[in-house]
């Protein structure tokens, strides 16, 4: 993972892809379903860089799906809020964006980093500022909109 991470930094996306990859595999095989998750995070980020949005769907998805299997609840905050932003970026429905960004803001005593707080509240201002009234009533139950983000293809 931290070769990974190194090889993003400097640039070398797609040698950073294969060593992700390479880090979720092995951690697929030792059972370290956190470490896999956040390698699929990872790799996702850099395929939607690389406008493979398919693959990168399928990333956060999986990535997703792990921590919910493992109840880690940092991983998980995370994580959704990544999906959110990534779903935003793509242009995806505001509604999607939104449930992914309550679920993230659920578990939020989850994240440490101050400036991801910051920026969760700001997105989640924003996306209910788009919805208007849907937003209470995906705040009161995000799940039925939380499955219909975790289903989507492209």
């Amino acid at each position: 993972m931290r070769m990974a991470d190194c090889q993003a930094r400097a640039s070398q996306k797609a040698l950073a892809v294969q060593s992700y990859e390479l880090a979720a595999t092995i951690a697929a095989q030792t059972k370290q379903a956190n470490l896999e998750s956040i390698a699929d995070v990872n790799e996702a980020g850099l395929q939607a860089e690389a406008g493979k949005l398919g693959k990168a769907l399928q990333l956060y998805q999986h990535a997703l799906q792990l921590d919910d299997s493992n109840g880690e609840r940092t991983s998980s905050a995370e994580d959704w809020l990544a999906y959110g932003r990534f779903l935003d970026n793509e242009g995806f429905p505001a509604r999607l964006v939104y449930a992914c960004l309550v679920k993230s803001g659920s578990l939020e005593d989850a994240i440490s980093d101050a400036s991801q707080r910051k920026f969760l509240a700001d997105a989640r201002k924003k996306a209910e500022g788009r919805l208007g009234a849907e937003a209470s009533a995906i705040r009161r139950d995000p799940e039925p909109v939380l499955k219909e983000a975790l289903a989507v293809r492209r």
